[in-house]
């Protein structure tokens, strides 16, 4: 794979307005673009800056969140009942319901907190994650459950964080 090499050429002295200047060799399909403008003045690195520090939010809340559950939270294993149906835009996704056995003997149902586009298999066993305050606080114990949304918020807030600080820093750089 060809990675990008971007080259900073001239960041003309204007008032709120950097010009940044990239040399992309190779990247794109359509052939080389030797020079690709961007404009950003204030407003777009304060936006760039806001999006960096409200993914990062969410995304560390998120983590925290998950990290609580794998921590704090009982680990049992239930079964899948059935699933609940939702067709949006001719798309039909499915959230599973699982039951398990609670601390006190008594059965627990619970409906997932994510759906999928696949139709849940009924009676496959599953890992379950239950409050100990409230066992009907449960949740399926799996990566796409705990961490695929803080990983992704995550993601996008390091790189608005990163094109903020390019953008941020190139006035300073200099003629190269």
């Amino acid at each position: 794979m060809v990675f990008p090499d971007f080259r900073i050429y001239e960041f003309p002295d204007c008032v709120g307005i950097h010009i940044f200047q990239a040399r992309v060799a190779g990247f794109f399909p359509l052939g080389n673009v030797e020079a690709m403008p961007v404009k950003v003045g204030l407003f777009g690195e304060i936006f760039m800056l806001t999006m960096a520090s409200l993914f990062g939010f969410f995304g560390v809340w998120m983590f925290r969140e998950s990290f609580k559950k794998i921590t704090k939270w009982h680990v049992t294993y239930g079964t899948v009942i059935g699933f609940e149906e939702k067709t949006t835009n001719g798309k039909t996704h499915y959230r599973r319901k699982a039951e398990f056995q609670g601390p006190n003997g008594n059965k627990v149902v619970f409906t997932a907190s994510t759906s999928s586009s696949m139709k849940p298999s009924i009676g496959r066993k599953i890992k379950v994650l239950y409050s100990p305050d409230d066992p009907t606080k449960a949740d399926i114990s799996s990566f796409l459950n705990l961490w695929l949304g803080p990983v992704v918020f995550l993601f996008f807030g390091a790189a608005f964080l990163v094109i903020s600080i390019l953008f941020f820093c190139a006035p300073f750089a200099g003629n190269k």
